[in-house]
């Protein structure tokens, strides 16, 4: 399912590749790949905001394995779409990451 949802992806078929990525989530709920990929149509589908909200919710939901420098980086994609104050959000993430992930992880993703 998932490979039906990069198909869709590349095709740009935006709410079907959701919808197999939602379908494979149901057999790996905590699947954070999954998720990311789903915020990320969801973002391309016009919905900025729920994006965020879907980015910010894997993160906090799960730290350690969320922590992922590609979801980091569309959720700070993100950040810089929607907000003048998108260098503090930002900045939030480094008490997360040094208490999850320690030292090692590329900072760039963070787009600071």
């Amino acid at each position: 399912m998932p490979n039906g949802g990069l198909v869709n992806v590349f095709l740009c078929h935006w709410q079907l590749a959701k919808d197999a990525f939602e379908s494979a989530l149901q057999l790996e709920p905590t699947n954070t790949t999954l998720k990311n990929n789903i915020a990320v149509c969801t973002f391309y589908q016009g919905y900025l905001q729920e994006c965020t909200r879907e980015l910010e919710g894997v993160v906090r939901w799960s730290p350690p394995s969320s922590l992922q420098p590609a979801l980091l980086t569309n959720l700070t994609a993100t950040y810089d779409l929607e907000s003048s104050s998108t260098h503090s959000k930002k900045l939030s993430f480094l008490p997360l990451l040094g208490q999850h992930v320690g030292e090692g992880f590329p900072l760039s993703s963070l787009g600071l």
